[in-house]
Formats: structure tokens, C-alpha cells, sequence
């Protein structure tokens, strides 16, 4: 099984391109070739497909986005390059945020999974993973900055758990918690 390839990229099509690896030339089906440059040098991270007579490779300059793909793939009725479709046409945070939010119209009018596969994959995908939503405990330094403000636990602690951690700063996370703490 392949993890990666590292070779100069010596065609671009719409959604592939051919990898040069010691002379040989690998078809790999990616989101964005557009992006990439003729003749230089990259390492791509590569998905092996293969089912009954379909066998192709799919690759990923971003270890991030590859990461979200396998995780997309997993969805029932999800194929590799429905996935590509989507990554094309979205961000992986954009995707990611969608499903964790279950934002069935920004999903339903993404190409590569529209309407009929948008329930598969929250159902299969949201609350696992990358796409679980991490709350903020009672040990976060917002919650401590409250206690110093002098709010009591038995109301820092509902308000807090509501709040979902993400990358947010710990100033907008008091912010939000007071806002909050207002109408207890």
C-alpha cells in the first residue's frame, strides 16, 4: 500500500495529474491540480481505490485535506471521486463545520454529494472524529477567569458546556460566556 509519492508533476488535466516517479508516470485524481506547478517537485499523498474492474489513484499535496477525504469516503454511497468533486468545491473547513453543524443546504448544493447522499453522511459522519465537537470543561482558562470574576461554579458550568472549543481565542470565549451568564 502506497502512503506517498514524490516525484515532479509533468501534466495537469482538470482533475488529475501525472506524478514523474523515476520515470514512470502516475495518473493521480486530485481536488485541485490547478493549483499545483509543471515541473516542480512535490510529494503526494496517495489513496489506492480498487473495486472489481475500477482501479485508479487519488493524491493530496495536504495532509489535512487527505486526512478529510478518508474520512468523507467512509460515508455510505460516498465514492473517492464524488469526495473529489465536493473538495473542489468547498473547503475542508467549509465541509467539515457543515456536517458538525448539520447544514443540509450548504451540503445538498455541493457537487459530488447533493441532496441524495447529505443525510448519509451526517448520519454516518457527525460527532465522530474530526467532525466531534470538542466543549469547553471546567479546567479551560475562560472558566477559571470567571471564577475569578466572581461567578459561582453552579452557573459557570452550564453556560461553559454549551460552548464548543473551536481554536476560538480565550478572551471570545469569556465574551460568549458572559453574554450568556446574562440571562441566567
Amino acid at each position: 500500500m502506497l502512503f506517498y509519492l514524490k516525484g515532479k508533476i509533468t501534466h495537469c488535466f482538470t482533475n488529475a495529474i501525472v506524478l514523474d516517479v523515476n520515470n514512470i508516470g502516475y495518473f493521480i485524481y486530485t481536488s485541485h491540480p490547478e493549483k499545483l506547478i509543471l515541473n516542480n517537485d512535490y510529494v503526494v499523498y496517495i489513496y489506492e481505490h480498487q473495486r472489481e474492474e475500477d482501479r485508479y489513484l487519488v493524491g493530496f499535496i495536504d495532509l489535512d485535506e487527505f486526512s478529510l477525504f478518508k474520512e468523507l469516503i467512509k460515508s455510505k454511497g460516498i465514492g473517492p471521486k464524488s469526495v473529489l468533486l465536493a473538495l473542489k468545491n468547498a473547503t475542508p473547513k467549509e465541509l467539515i463545520t457543515a456536517i458538525k453543524s448539520s447544514d443540509i443546504d450548504f451540503l445538498a448544493n455541493i457537487p459530488g454529494i447533493g441532496e441524495k447522499h447529505v443525510y448519509q453522511l451526517i448520519l454516518d459522519l457527525k460527532g465522530k472524529g474530526m467532525f466531534a465537537t470538542k466543549k469547553i470543561g471546567m479546567s479551560h482558562p475562560a472558566a477559571k477567569a470567571l471564577r475569578e470574576m466572581g461567578y459561582k461554579v453552579k452557573d459557570i458550568k452550564p453556560v461553559i458546556s454549551q460552548i464548543e472549543d473551536e481554536g476560538q481565542k480565550v478572551e471570545e470565549i469569556i465574551k460568549t460566556s458572559l453574554k450568556l451568564l446574562k440571562n441566567v
